[in-house]
C-alpha cells in the first residue's frame, strides 16, 4: 500500500463534494429543473482490505462472535493478492464508468470505502489513499459523491471519527440535485448507533426535517423525484422484519420511512449487505429500498436454521471475491420512473455505453 500523503494532496479537489450540506457541482441553483432522462452509477462497499482481514481474523472472530464466520470463497488468494484484486475490481468499475455514453450525471459510492476502522489510523489512511487514487480517475465532468459507512467512521461514531471523514470526503450528510431530482445523503451510522455522537445525530434529525419540509414547500423547487442514499439499508426484505446487524433499528426505520414517503421519496439506494435485494414500503407513496451488493468482496447467505439470523452476521455463509458477483448498479431516471440494474465486473466490458440504454 502507498504511504499516507499530507492533507491537501493532489486528490483534494476531486473529493470536495458535500460541504455546507450541499454539493458544489450538484445544487438547486444549477440542477433543480428537469432536463430530460439521465443516468447515474451507484457503487457500494469497495471496502479495500476486507478479504484479507477476514482471512487473518477468522478464527479470532469466530471465538469472539460466538458463531461460525463466513467460509473463505477465495482460498487461492493470499491476503495481499486479495487486496490487489479488490483494487482491480474498483479500477475496472472506474474504467467502465468513464466509457459510458452518455456520461452519468454523477457517481456515488454508498459507504465502507475501506475496511480498516478509524482506530487503525495508518492502515485506514493507506486504504483511503488507494481509494482516492483509483476514484480520482473518474472523468472530471462526472461529480463524485462518497458516503460514510460503519468502517469509515466506526460502528459507534464520534465527533472525532466523523470529523476525520469530513476532512477527507466532505459532509457526512447533505442534499444535492441532479437534473431536477433531489437526493438526500444520510449518515446511517448515526441512526444505527448514535450513542457516541448524540449531538451529531440530533443535528442530522433536525436537518432532515428541514430538508423534507423544503421538498414540499411552495416557495422551493419541486423535485421530479426524491431519492435517499445511505450505507445501511432501512430494511433488507420487509419493513416489518426484526432489527439486526444489516438493517436499521425497527423503530428508527419506521420513523424515517414515514417521513420520507410523506415528502414523496420513491427510492432509497444502500449498501452494507454485500448482496443484492429489494423491498417495498407504502405510505402516501411507494418507496423501493434497493440494497446493492459490493464492488469488492460479496457475501452469500446461510440457509435458515437454529442459531442463524439471515439478517445478521450469523447469516453470512461465504465471502466471495469474484467478478461474477462483485459489481455496480446503473440507474436510469425517467420523468415518471426510476429503473436500475446491477452489472457484475465480468459484464462491464459489454456495457457499450449501456447507461443510456436502460
Amino acid at each position: 500500500m502507498s504511504s499516507v500523503p499530507a492533507i491537501g494532496s493532489e486528490w483534494g479537489k476531486r473529493f470536495s463534494g458535500g460541504y455546507g450540506r450541499t454539493h458544489p457541482q450538484l445544487n438547486a441553483e444549477h440542477e433543480a429543473s428537469w432536463a430530460g432522462p439521465f443516468s447515474f452509477v451507484q457503487l457500494a462497499d469497495t471496502q479495500f482490505g476486507m478479504t484479507g482481514a477476514m482471512k487473518t481474523w477468522s478464527a479470532t472472530l469466530a471465538r469472539f462472535l460466538g458463531f461460525e464466520v463466513p467460509r473463505d470463497g477465495a482460498p487461492d488468494l493470499s491476503g495481499s493478492a486479495a487486496y490487489a484484486k479488490e483494487l482491480e475490481f474498483a479500477e475496472r468499475a472506474v474504467d467502465a464508468i468513464n466509457a459510458l455514453q452518455p456520461a452519468p450525471a454523477f457517481v456515488c459510492v454508498c459507504g465502507d470505502l475501506v475496511n480498516a476502522f478509524p482506530n487503525e489510523g495508518r492502515v485506514q489512511g493507506c486504504q483511503v489513499n488507494d481509494f482516492k487514487r483509483i476514484f480520482s480517475r473518474v472523468r472530471e465532468d462526472v461529480p463524485l459523491v462518497c458516503l460514510c459507512g460503519n468502517h469509515d467512521i466506526g460502528n459507534r461514531p464520534t465527533s472525532t471519527t466523523i470529523d476525520l471523514f469530513n476532512r477527507r470526503f466532505g459532509d457526512d450528510y447533505f442534499s444535492f440535485w441532479a437534473g431536477g431530482v433531489k437526493f438526500l445523503v444520510l449518515n446511517s451510522q448515526l441512526y444505527k448507533d448514535p450513542t457516541g455522537c448524540a449531538e451529531g445525530a440530533a443535528a442530522q434529525d433536525a436537518w432532515l426535517v428541514d430538508e423534507l419540509a423544503k421538498t414540499v414547500a411552495a416557495n422551493h423547487p419541486t423535485p421530479k423525484h426524491v431519492v435517499a442514499l445511505s450505507h445501511i439499508s432501512p430494511f433488507i426484505h420487509s419493513p416489518e422484519e426484526p432489527s439486526s446487524y444489516f438493517n436499521l433499528p425497527k423503530e428508527v426505520r419506521a420513523r424515517l420511512l414515514k417521513s420520507l414517503t410523506e415528502a414523496g421519496c420513491s427510492k432509497w439506494f444502500c449498501g452494507h449487505y454485500h448482496r443484492n435485494t429489494t423491498g417495498l414500503y407504502t405510505h402516501c407513496t411507494t418507496l423501493e429500498v434497493v440494497t446493492s451488493s459490493a464492488v469488492g468482496a460479496t457475501l452469500t447467505t446461510k440457509a435458515e436454521g437454529e442459531g442463524v439470523d439471515p439478517l445478521g452476521l450469523s447469516g453470512m455463509d461465504s465471502m466471495m471475491l469474484s467478478e461474477q458477483s462483485s459489481g455496480m448498479r446503473l440507474v436510469r431516471v425517467e420523468e415518471n420512473d426510476i429503473t436500475h440494474r446491477f452489472v457484475t465486473i465480468a459484464e462491464l466490458p459489454g456495457l457499450d455505453g449501456g447507461a443510456g440504454k436502460m
